[in-house]
């Protein structure tokens, strides 16, 4: 039987910016916190963060974020299609191109910096023991790690979904991203470029000389593209993932609460993943501590957190979902939930 000091408050599955951002926020608020870390490759094809992401960073204690940037900053995207008509759009906040796998090992360290409890491996499965304590497996080499409260920040895998048949909606068509790097010899426009076409639509943004980065997403029928539009070139691999939108449904529950991708998701054109991932770490955090520290708030924290994610999913696929069928990209959602997306 585990001693009181081998179990943790809260364990935390997954070293993402959700896990991190939770685990910095738990070992804040004082909490006996550990982090289970697959310490996977990480992608170095930079993500658009707006500035308030970026305060958010900076937030939980990373003072170099300047190191991760590349480009330079932008608040113009220009939008086009296939006729090639074009139109500028500015968007509410300035933001940077950040490069994933620099942005993690600085949050990855500062959690470390928080004196957490690091387990290297994969979790596997999970029980509840008896005085409310959760059990899980590491590796599936009788490895256990124990506490009163689990945060899955396990990504798009959704691990404890999956663990506790937890049921979700699907709110979008089955949708792939796909994304790499390009290069071009000139270009016509410096600002980043939306390109609508009819089975889906490119993000393209030069981050330096003669290089850009490239985003597509599209039904998962359609065949991967063998070229860019204008005239970009793609240049290197190209990363593929599944990114239908979703939503789980009983995101916090008795001794686990679900955020980030493990909670849902939408698509890269809602425009702030990394900032939602954050802040939903943070927040799953607070709400673990509400809990830890007085159970008879349990239920008041509970409502709260999971009002909180169910009404930031809902909105912006409403907002995204309408920009879709506006735009001749109906195919990429389903018009006839609009009017669910509450």
């Amino acid at each position: 039987m585990a001693s009181p000091s081998d179990i943790a408050h809260v364990l935390i599955v997954g070293d993402g910016p959700a896990g991190c951002a939770a685990a910095i926020t738990c070992a804040g608020w004082g909490l006996r916190t550990s982090l289970v870390s697959v310490d996977a490759p990480r992608t170095q094809v930079p993500e658009s963060v707006h500035a308030g992401g970026l305060d958010l960073i900076r937030s939980l204690g990373i003072g170099n974020l300047g190191a991760t940037f590349v480009g330079p900053p932008f608040t113009d995207v220009l939008k086009t299609d296939s006729r090639s008509i074009h139109s500028s759009a500015k968007m509410p906040w300035p933001a940077r191109h950040v490069r994933r796998d620099l942005l993690d090992a600085l949050l990855f360290e500062q959690a470390k910096a928080c004196k957490i409890t690091v387990i290297s491996g994969r979790a596997r499965s999970i029980q509840l023991e008896g005085n409310g304590v959760s059990c899980v497996e590491i590796d599936g080499n009788d490895r256990f790690a124990r506490a009163q409260l689990i945060i899955d920040a396990t990504g798009a895998t959704q691990w404890l979904r999956r663990q506790l048949k937890l049921p979700r909606q699907v709110l979008s068509a089955p949708l792939l991203c796909r994304r790499g790097l390009a290069r071009y010899e000139r270009i016509s426009a410096q600002a980043p470029r939306f390109h609508i076409e009819k089975d889906g639509w490119y993000w393209i943004a030069a981050i330096g000389s003669k290089t850009a980065i490239w985003t597509h997403v599209t039904t998962a029928s359609y065949p991967a593209p063998r070229a860019l539009p204008g005239e970009f070139v793609m240049e290197g691999l190209t990363q593929q993932v599944g990114r239908t939108w979703t939503l789980v449904e009983d995101v916090i529950g008795p001794n686990y609460i679900l955020t980030g991708d493990a909670a849902g998701h939408l698509d890269p054109a809602a425009g702030d993943g990394v900032t939602l991932a954050l802040q939903a770490g943070c927040n799953a955090a607070t709400t673990a501590h509400r809990i830890l520290r007085d159970p008879d708030e349990d239920s008041i924290a509970s409502k709260a957190y999971s009002s909180w994610w169910r009404h930031r999913i809902s909105a912006k696929a409403r907002a995204m979902a309408n920009f879709y069928v506006t735009n001749g990209l109906a195919a990429l959602v389903k018009p006839s939930r609009l009017s669910t997306y509450r």
